[in-house]
């Protein structure tokens, strides 16, 4: 599930996490004899600061917290496989559930229903594909399971209030 992580900070959070970058390195570059202790304890407050300050997503900040192996195991199957979009029939033999068990138990365990989750897992990738690539949103679309462009598109939107390309241009910029 840790896959393919990708947060998202305001402006203001995104300067203050700049910030802490740049004191480290500025601690790292002056290294003496209590650096360790001081860039260890930086570094705590880096991590805590991302935490805090990042824009949550439902899907992707959830927390699972007595989750069974089998559910377990089907997340790293969904994420394993999100380009091919498994369908839940899919994932469910994949565990030796039925599938209308699997749907239960998963929604128990996770909190969101089978669909929800394989759609937030897509988005995710694709988010990082936008990120981290040049591909087209055609070339994305495909990788991430969806069936076309402009599906992704739709979904996209309808999930984060703006386009993948907008979303590109955002994160470039930074």
């Amino acid at each position: 599930m840790l896959n393919y992580p990708v947060y998202h900070f305001r402006p203001d959070s995104q300067k203050k996490i700049r910030h802490m970058f740049a004191d480290m390195l500025n601690e790292f570059s002056h290294y003496d004899e209590y650096s360790e202790m001081i860039l260890e304890g930086k570094l705590y407050d880096l991590l805590l600061t991302v935490k805090r300050e990042h824009i949550a997503d439902a899907f992707s900040d959830m927390e699972l917290h007595h989750v069974s192996d089998s559910i377990l195991d089907a997340i790293c199957f969904i994420d394993a496989n999100v380009g091919r979009s498994p369908g839940i029939e899919e994932t469910a033999a994949y565990v030796g559930f039925s599938p209308s068990h699997f749907s239960r138990i998963f929604k128990e365990n996770v909190g969101v229903t089978y669909s929800a989750y394989l759609t937030s897992a897509k988005l995710q990738r694709a988010m990082l594909l936008l990120v981290r690539t040049n591909q087209t949103l055609e070339e994305i679309a495909f990788a991430c399971g969806f069936s076309d462009a402009s599906y992704l598109c739709h979904v996209f939107k309808k999930h984060y209030h703006r386009s993948p390309a907008a979303f590109r241009r955002e994160q470039k910029e930074y």
